[in-house]
């Protein structure tokens, strides 16, 4: 008899796991760590268990009774349809009373009531739960002096505290056997044999691997195999709930193609036949195990039978799909990570990638993935780089692309770079004097001066918009190589010369000094020193109300506001120039920002004086960060006070939270400013960024706020940041956090990073994930050497 799936929504995992003791008396089992991974991983793929990751949570390794307890208490809780407890390490008896206790890493063996998990606390959780299904899985070992002394034939003793009323209990052997582990295998044999049914399925189960399939399935095998046997307790109708996907029976049901799809394939036109073919293309990206198992056999078939324009298209397509991609679900895991090389399986991704760009609907968007797509393709195949890039629909963003292939590939074939430069040339040299094309050029030789000094500062020349010309002989200057001093020093001079030219302005000349003298300051700090003070007195001669007044802006002010607006222009020069100051000057930085009269930007430099300095000079910072936060205690209530304080609370965050959590609460918009204050520290205080977040109470701006956090751990804490993404219920900022996630993890477990970005439902951050993940991978292949 089959019975309904479990609603993963509506449910919630907490699996525990205790693979190492402090107490010497409690042997180790390292193999508890994978089973309780391993099933995280089971449980939470798409294309098995499904369950959010959020919803499906192992307890840290070393945690104690209170955070079990508070872990079990929200899963109980929150849970409506299924709540599920798994636990694996030794259970232990009270002498006396042969209460029943689960250890922790901190249990000493004979001392449990104050060291284990009572098991009592865990049937409480239970009984008090709205689930509409409860599950324990016990994979348990009673070892030492506690089965010795209190279990060789207390059967029923531990077997009846484990009957929980309401609740289906699945134990790995009866209590006065030992679970097992086998010489070599990498979990206990209960856990591991549950994990290969899991994965693979049974063809003695219908569509779904209920608790009752499970048990029966366990029992036989372990008969088989010689193995303790697996018991149950308490029944009812739970043994018919379907846990998850019967990957065997899914093998056997593909999914079917639309009918406009084979009519599409059947059609006598081939144009039509051609876009059949390219939307299976797009069923094999789409991950789905079901949509592949169908897209494949028809394409093969397409390959076998059209004409030679149409087969060979498909052929394309088949070739592109590595082995482990089409290997059956009912497969183990380890099989598709030995199927195609990493260089394989990166190439699979970039094609996806460029296949599902064309679902984003934002032109400037998908050029963006496909300029990102050709970059990391360049590598191993740079004709397929040139053709991809030549999809990119905007000419200045295709020039950009060109010029980076160019420099990703001028160290192994220098002629194909320079073809490639002189393209991006030609396609922005025919509209000269246009601004947005100009931009294009400065940044088109920024990326040519790595390689080619000269070229790039022909480039420069040819362009006549004065602030991208010197936008690009800044970005230039600052990534010189050390060893460039002649053209660092001949275009250093050339900037200050055409500063100190008649036809400027005073604001334009302060602006590029203060530029210039940031350029130059890691490399020439007193040339920088002179610039800022020629920057200083400069701004403090401007006389900035004539400036307001005739000012074209379209944020000329009132003339009753002139005075205010004034004091409010001058403040931004000399927070800008705080700012540029600070990390080589911090003193003039400081005294730069004391001086500022208007509050908004007098705060902000200050705050921004006091992050960047904080390792530095860690007396400066506390006197700057107190002085900011005075200074934040006095903006007027109008609208800009919102974006200064979250300005301040961000750039004081990383260095001193408490006070910027305090100037968030005390002074500020609490919901944007903490949402600052979250994301400055959570690569150092996720648990701070986390506690900060939860008391925003806008949705949006808390989603905002959770999503940058995520992205922000990623790096150092995967598994958390995947757990955070997976509670945003906005597809966009939940796919950039996964996406994050998918290409922190990638390296070092590629197949994870691929069912992350299966769950990805958001096109453009899909894209990035799979473009990341690529890159990744290409970056682990070691690099052959260079001949010659």
């Amino acid at each position: 008899m089959s019975g309904r799936p479990v609603d993963p929504g509506r449910s919630r995992i907490l699996l525990v796991g205790t693979p190492t003791y402090r107490h010497p008396g409690l042997s180790d089992r390292p193999e508890v760590a994978n089973n309780v991974a391993d099933l995280v991983e089971v449980l939470t793929d798409p294309a098995l268990g499904g369950f959010e990751p959020a919803h499906c949570v192992a307890a840290p390794a070393e945690a104690g009774i209170a955070e079990i307890g508070e872990l079990l208490d929200d899963a109980a809780t929150h849970a409506t349809d299924l709540l599920l407890f798994y636990y694996s390490g030794h259970g232990l008896l009270s002498p006396r009373s042969h209460e029943l206790y689960l250890s922790l890493a901190g249990t000493v063996h004979d001392r449990p009531a104050f060291t284990a998990l009572r098991f009592e606390a865990v049937r409480e959780a239970f009984l008090q739960s709205p689930a509409r299904n409860r599950v324990m899985i016990v994979d348990s070992c009673f070892s030492g002096r506690a089965i010795a002394e209190t279990l060789a034939d207390d059967e029923e003793v531990v077997l009846g505290q484990l009957e929980v009323d309401g609740t289906y209990t699945l134990t790995s052997a009866p209590a006065n056997k030992t679970a097992v582990v086998l010489p070599g295998e990498r979990h206990t044999a209960f856990t591991g044999r549950l994990l290969s049914l899991l994965r693979a399925g049974t063809a003695e189960a219908g569509e779904m691997l209920s608790f009752g399939d499970i048990y029966r399935h366990l029992y036989r095998r372990s008969v088989a195999e010689g193995l303790p046997l697996p018991q149950q307790r308490g029944t009812a109708t739970t043994d018919l709930l379907g846990l998850m996907r019967n990957t065997r029976r899914a093998h056997m049901a593909a999914a079917e193609l639309p009918a406009e799809l084979r009519a599409g394939l059947d059609s006598p036109f081939s144009r039509l036949r051609l876009a059949a073919v390219a939307e299976l293309g797009q069923w094999l990206a789409d991950y789905d195990p079901m949509r592949v198992l169908a897209g494949r056999p028809a394409l093969e078939e397409v390959a076998a039978r059209d004409s030679p324009e149409v087969a060979d298209a498909a052929r394309t397509l088949l070739s592109r799909l590595p082995p482990a991609r089409v290997t059956s679900p009912a497969s183990d895991p380890a099989s598709a990570s030995q199927g195609g090389s990493l260089a394989a399986r990166a190439e699979v991704m970039l094609h996806q990638a460029e296949w599902i760009s064309t679902r984003i609907t934002d032109s400037a968007k998908r050029d963006e993935v496909l300029g990102n797509v050709a970059k990391t393709t360049a590598r191993g195949d740079p004709d397929l780089a040139e053709r991809i890039a030549a999809q990119i629909a905007h000419g200045q963003t295709r020039a950009v692309v060109l010029s980076e292939l160019g420099r990703l590939l001028h160290s192994t074939d220098s002629d194909r770079a320079g073809r490639l430069f002189a393209d991006a040339e030609a396609i922005l040299r025919p509209t000269a004097g246009d601004y947005w094309a100009e931009n294009a050029l400065a940044t088109v030789a920024i990326t040519v001066a790595s390689c080619d000094a000269g070229h790039a500062e022909r480039l420069v020349a040819a362009i006549n918009e004065e602030s991208h010309k010197h936008r690009a002989m800044l970005e230039i200057l600052e990534n010189l190589p050390p060893g460039d001093t002649e053209l660092f020093d001949r275009i250093a001079l050339t900037l200050e010369r055409t500063a100190a030219s008649g036809d400027k302005s005073g604001t334009y000349r302060t602006l590029l000094l203060r530029l210039l003298g940031k350029a130059v300051a890691q490399r020439d700090r007193d040339r920088a020193g002179r610039l800022f003070t020629e920057v200083e007195r400069g701004v403090m001669s401007i006389d900035w109300q004539t400036v307001v007044r005739t000012s074209k802006t379209p944020y000329r002010a009132a003339p009753a506001d002139v005075e205010r607006v004034a004091a409010n222009w001058m403040g931004l020069e000399l927070n800008q120039l705080a700012q540029a100051a600070a990390p080589t000057d911090p003193q003039r930085a400081h005294r730069v920002a004391a001086m500022i009269a208007d509050p908004g930007n007098k705060a902000q430099a200050l705050a921004w004086v006091a992050g960047i300095v904080a390792d530095a000079d860690p007396a400066l910072a506390e006197l700057a960060g107190a002085e900011a936060e005075r200074v934040a205690a006095t903006l007027p209530h109008d609208q800009s006070r919102t974006l200064y304080l979250s300005e301040v609370v961000f750039a004081i965050a990383s260095s001193d939270p408490e006070r910027a959590e305090r100037i968030a609460d005390e002074f500020g918009d609490v919901g944007w400013a903490l949402g600052n204050a979250a994301e400055a520290v959570a690569a150092r205080d996720p648990d701070r960024a986390e506690r900060m977040a939860a008391r925003i109470a806008d949705p949006a701006v808390k989603t905002s706020a959770l999503c940058r956090i995520a992205e922000a751990i990623a790096p150092n804490d995967p598994d958390r940041a995947e757990h955070l993404a997976a509670t945003l219920n906005d597809e966009q900022l939940k796919g950039q956090a996964l996406s994050k996630v998918a290409v922190a993890v990638a390296a070092g477990n590629p197949d994870r990073a691929e069912r992350i970005a299966a769950r990805i439902t958001d096109p453009e951050a899909k894209s990035k994930a799979l473009v990341g993940i690529a890159r990744a991978w290409l970056n682990a292949i070691p690099q052959a050497p260079r001949s010659g």
